[in-house]
C-alpha cells in the first residue's frame, strides 16, 4: 500500500473495497457517492503522503497506477477534500478535513 500510511479500512469499508479494488486496482469507479468515498479515502491513503507537494503530472501519474482514469478521480480528491490544490501544487489534506469514515 505503498506511499501512504497504514490503512486499516472499517469491516463497512473492507466489504466496499473488496467490490471496487482487486490486485491494487481501482476497478470501477463507484456510482454511489458513499462508495466513493470509502475508494477515495483508499486512494489517498495509498497513493499520497502528507506534506508532499506534487505537480498534477505526478498526482495522474501516481493515481494512474491505480485506474486509468486519473483526471475523474483527481478531481473527485479534490471536490471531496483529500487533496488540496493551491496555487497548481497538489497536497494531501490532514484526515481531520476528510469527509467522515464509513462504519
Amino acid at each position: 500500500m505503498e506511499p501512504g500510511s497504514d490503512f486499516q479500512p472499517t469491516p463497512g469499508e473492507a466489504r466496499i473495497l473488496r467490490a471496487f479494488v482487486v490486485d491494487g486496482r481501482i476497478v470501477t469507479i463507484p456510482a454511489k457517492e458513499r462508495k466513493r468515498l470509502v475508494v477515495l479515502r483508499w486512494l489517498a491513503v495509498t497513493a499520497f503522503r502528507p506534506g508532499e507537494e506534487l505537480s498534477e503530472p505526478e498526482v495522474n501519474m501516481r493515481i494512474a497506477l491505480r485506474n486509468r482514469d486519473a483526471a475523474a478521480l483527481r478531481r473527485c480528491l479534490v471536490d471531496h477534500r483529500f487533496l488540496e490544490r493551491p496555487g497548481g501544487v497538489y497536497r494531501l489534506l490532514p484526515e481531520t478535513d476528510w469527509p467522515p469514515r464509513e462504519p
